[in-house]
């Protein structure tokens, strides 16, 4: 009941993106679990989008572009960064073939074929250690740049009340406001 209850305060935000031509949104766990739902629009991140056919480099990547505007959103830090990037991290032995070694080797991890073995427990204290390292790398790089791209097609960004810690400069940058809805501002990226 508290899940639907809190769905609708979505409500609004709903209604307002039916308006919109068709297009990819990029916004918090929440955001993305009600537009994945209950509109046509795609979304460019999904905390479960490891299930899907995509590569393991492709999900970094829009994990990355992701999580520099929701960086307190729990869907990117701890285990479940780690298990939506990686996907299950149990199974040791699929992680062995060099496609994934190789990958991993490529985003520079260093002893992927080390970690890959390890207990569980401290196999997703590595990769999150990992994978904290190349967020923070790739945040830096953006600061620094001054420069922010999506990789994939995005057209739309949806800031609720808990994200306005977002990167005032790069939302400004990059985005044109369309509307402010209860609880939410919804702006189009600016190509």
């Amino acid at each position: 009941l508290a899940d639907h209850t809190r769905a609708q305060v979505y409500r609004p935000l709903v209604e307002f993106m039916h308006t919109l031509p068709d297009g990819v949104v990029l916004g918090d766990s929440d955001v993305m679990n009600l537009t994945s739902l209950f509109t046509n629009h795609k979304v460019y991140w999904h905390q479960a989008a490891y299930t899907e056919r995509v590569t393991t480099g492709e999900l970094l990547k829009r994990f990355m572009a992701a999580k520099i505007f929701f960086s307190n959103d729990v869907w990117f830090s701890g285990e479940p960064s780690v298990n939506q990037v990686f996907g299950s991290t149990d199974h040791c032995h699929e992680y062995k073939r060099f496609v994934y070694l190789k990958w991993f080797s490529d985003i520079g991890i260093e002893a992927p074929y080390q970690i890959i073995c390890l207990d569980r427990d401290e196999r997703r204290a590595a990769w999150e250690k990992e994978l904290v390292t190349r967020a923070e790398e790739y945040a830096v790089r953006v600061e620094q740049k001054g420069e922010w791209k999506p990789d994939y097609k995005l057209d739309y960004l949806v800031l609720t009340g808990k994200d306005m810690v977002a990167s005032k400069y790069l939302v400004n940058r990059y985005f044109t406001k369309i509307k402010e809805v209860p609880g939410a501002v919804v702006y189009k990226y600016k190509r």
